[in-house]
């Protein structure tokens, strides 16, 4: 048996006395529990407690039993065979007091705040401006200023939620919240035939024999029905998201797209960037053909869909799409948008630091060759202190 948390049950404390009781090893007793021998050790050493006789006295009776049990594992009179007869003080273990105290002091150790006035003020410094008037995430922050912010990550959450600062919660990016079931798009494609031998399940046998290859996810992000949308591209290993601005969401808009970049970093760099796609079932994607642009020698791409309702498939683009809803809510139109505000607000995203990248942005995870793809497309890091993620940007530009 092995144990999988780190804090100790009351059911566990339980057996701990039973075992005590029976006489079992501390070795044993940890290997029933799935702990370390020492760990059992420590438990009893520390929430042992001295029980007083009924005529506890000033007299000789008073003094706790010296007997080895005492000066050495298991560290508790529980078990001894003299326990109901003899009548010094004993050292006992009781698994209901052992677990009030742990979760007392717990309790008390998550609740203390290492800080003073003079140290609050000077997190305040340093996060309120970046929060509330540039909408950096507090994973950004904290990549960036992890040098002069000196407490942990944990930490910084611990004193939000008690209020010791004076940004709040609310005021924290919005953490994107998938719904348990999700509308189904209305536009979806017809012509199931281009799906043979471009499942989900092809594409993790195509992987699987060609392990190195650059995989991207696909979508589309509208808001107003017949208005602009957003073509995006995610490369997976990097996170790094491309956007680009249709006037409609149509099948031909989405093959030009793929013909402009290819004209813009070439056949060969296109091969590579863009090795492997992964979509969905939309209508706007169905012209498979033109988008792999197969002839007899090789093609740009490969493209294969997801299984319905199995958006999870192509998770990484779907839960990057936050970052574009903090610039764009639901309910915004795109219609006033230009290409070069998406490339705007595209390099701020990619230029933000993410915990899942350890602490890097997409930028920086890019590989030489990508980067160079990257930067023939227009698009350019921006310095992690002038990271903005709200509607600011675009004001800002005009």
């Amino acid at each position: 048996m092995s144990k999988s948390s780190t804090h100790m049950t009351i059911n566990e404390r339980h057996d701990i006395l039973k075992y005590i009781r029976e006489n079992y090893s501390m070795r044993l007793i940890a290997k029933i529990i799935g702990v370390s021998a020492s760990t059992i050790s420590r438990e009893l050493y520390k929430h042992r407690g001295l029980k007083k006789p009924n005529n506890f006295n000033n007299s000789a009776i008073k003094d706790p039993c010296l007997d080895s049990r005492l000066t050495h594992a298991p560290w508790v009179c529980n078990g001894c065979k003299n326990y109901i007869h003899c009548r010094k003080a004993k050292y006992v273990y009781d698994p209901f007091v052992a677990h009030k105290t742990y979760l007392s002091t717990l309790k008390n150790t998550r609740r203390k705040v290492g800080c003073g006035p003079d140290a609050f003020k000077y997190l305040n410094n340093i996060l309120t401006s970046l929060i509330k008037e540039k909408s950096q995430t507090l994973g950004h922050i904290y990549a960036t200023n992890k040098d002069r912010l000196v407490i942990g990550r944990t930490t910084l959450y611990r004193y939000i939620d008690q209020g010791m600062l004076e940004v709040k919660n609310c005021d924290l990016p919005r953490r994107v919240r998938y719904q348990a079931h999700r509308t189904e798009k209305t536009s979806v494609m017809k012509d199931t035939t281009i799906r043979l031998n471009r499942t989900y399940l092809d594409a993790l046998a195509y992987l699987a024999n060609h392990p190195n290859v650059s995989v991207f996810e696909m979508d589309t992000v509208e808001d107003i029905k017949g208005g602009k949308v957003l073509l995006t591209l995610l490369l997976r290993k990097s996170n790094f998201m491309l956007a680009f601005l249709r006037d409609k969401n149509d099948a031909q808009s989405v093959v030009d797209i793929f013909d402009e970049l290819q004209r813009k970093i070439g056949f060969a760099r296109f091969a590579t960037l863009f090795n492997v796609c992964l979509t969905d079932n939309g209508s706007e994607f169905a012209y498979v053909d033109k988008l792999e642009a197969k002839t007899d020698k090789c093609q740009r791409c490969h493209v294969f869909y997801c299984d319905a309702r199995a958006s999870q498939q192509k998770g990484k683009v779907e839960k990057n799409h936050e970052y574009i809803r903090k610039f764009l809510p639901q309910g915004i139109s795109f219609d006033k948008l230009t290409q070069i505000d998406v490339d705007l607000m595209m390099n701020h995203i990619n230029s933000t630091k993410r915990e899942s990248l350890a602490n890097k942005a997409p930028f920086e995870v890019l590989s030489r060759s990508q980067l160079i793809s990257i930067k023939k497309l227009g698009f350019v890091e921006i310095a992690p202190h002038n990271v903005t993620l709200n509607p600011s940007l675009f004001y800002k530009r005009k």
